[in-house]
């Protein structure tokens, strides 16, 4: 793997940066490293920096992500979605080996990155967090299959038991991607073949 500065992704040069430069004035701590490669991980992707797609793959290996990522990576999916990172996703769905799951009227979580609490699209990727309309009901995504065959969607009520409401899980649903294309069928036109 080359990791000359020249080859490297905008969002690579940022984390080696970091993870180069810690503690060069007031001495190394790992608690402050980790913190520092998760905000900068954070801040490459909200501020639209470029991801090349083996990034995150190299990212695990250089800089023992498995410390600072957390329990479930899916933030940063669901952060470069938000922020409209097309060069983050894509490298996250190449680290994953996970072709996207799509769907029409989808909503994401906002981030401190963009102005909006929520961003809607007419037909976009499901990511963690996000929700969109499944069989009559709305449900939010919560988790993808780890060999990514499907994800799990959960359509969620308000109940009050003693003085604290909270939510509760109605139902769960496992959607795969063809479940997907069926109720949401693709509204672009296919390529005609040459002859």
């Amino acid at each position: 793997m080359n990791t000359a500065s020249s080859s490297q992704s905008r969002a690579m040069e940022l984390l080696t940066c970091l993870w180069g430069g810690e503690g060069a004035s007031s001495g190394h701590s790992w608690e402050r490293l980790n913190h520092a490669m998760r905000a900068g991980l954070s801040l490459a992707i909200g501020a639209g920096l470029r991801f090349h797609d083996g990034d995150f793959a190299e990212i695990m290996d250089r800089f023992s992500a498995g410390r600072w990522l957390g329990a479930n990576d899916e933030w940063i999916y669901t952060a470069a979605l938000s922020c409209g990172n097309r060069s983050a996703w894509k490298a996250y769905e190449a680290w994953k080996d996970r072709r996207p799951f799509l769907a029409n009227d989808v909503t994401l979580p906002g981030n401190g990155f963009v102005h909006a609490t929520f961003i809607h699209s007419k037909r976009g990727r499901l990511a963690v967090g996000a929700y969109f309309q499944w069989k009559g009901t709305r449900v939010w995504v919560t988790s993808f299959a780890a060999d990514n065959s499907y994800l799990t969607a959960c359509a969620k009520e308000w109940v009050t038991e003693g003085s604290y409401p909270r939510e509760r899980i109605v139902k769960r649903f496992r959607i795969t991607r063809e479940d997907l294309a069926l109720a949401f069928p693709s509204t672009k036109p296919k390529a005609k073949r040459a002859c």
